[in-house]
């Protein structure tokens, strides 16, 4: 599906919506709409277990008669609105908190680089250990920027804060 919609241009360009995200969440509904279209084949199609290897240790599904006509021309439009339903919670919201997380991290990268001048990874790997720890740099990941003083961690945690209160993301 992902590769399908980015070469459909589904999405702004370089954008991978994260449909997968949106099914996962879904999962009854993703279970609803494949049953709805396997129940009705399960009394036309004759299989069996086999005793020889296959995906299932020792066993092997194997089909008795012809079905390959089965799924020539079935009616896809549940998979479709299901689907389309995906994409659309995916925009609304996937998209919406991936768009968000970027303008704080960058507002908050900004701040860090005004205080001190550092590498770009080194500052953005501060920026991230702050984020997901409400703005803090945790003490056990302090040791990892011990070029820096008490003093630089404190107003780059602020600056962090900052970006993540003005976004409403503290």
């Amino acid at each position: 599906m992902h590769h399908v919609l980015a070469r459909r241009e589904y999405g702004p360009p370089g954008t991978i919506l994260p449909v997968s995200a949106a099914i996962l969440r879904d999962r009854h509904g993703y279970d609803d709409v494949l049953s709805g279209f396997s129940r009705p084949l399960l009394d036309l199609i004759r299989w069996e277990w086999s005793g020889r290897g296959g995906g299932t240790p020792g066993r092997e599904m194997v089909v008795k008669n012809e079905s390959a006509n089965l799924y020539r021309y079935f009616d896809a439009t549940p998979f479709a609105e299901y689907l389309y339903g995906r994409v659309a919670d995916s925009v609304r919201r996937d998209l919406k908190e991936e768009l968000g997380f970027v303008a704080v991290f960058e507002s908050a990268f900004k701040g860090v680089q005004e205080i001190v001048d550092m590498p770009d990874r080194r500052a953005s790997l501060l920026v991230r250990l702050c984020m997901q720890n409400g703005g803090r740099l945790a003490a056990r990941k302090r040791g990892s920027f011990a070029e820096l003083t008490d003093d630089e961690v404190r107003a780059m945690e602020a600056a962090v804060q900052e970006a993540m209160a003005a976004a409403g993301s503290a």
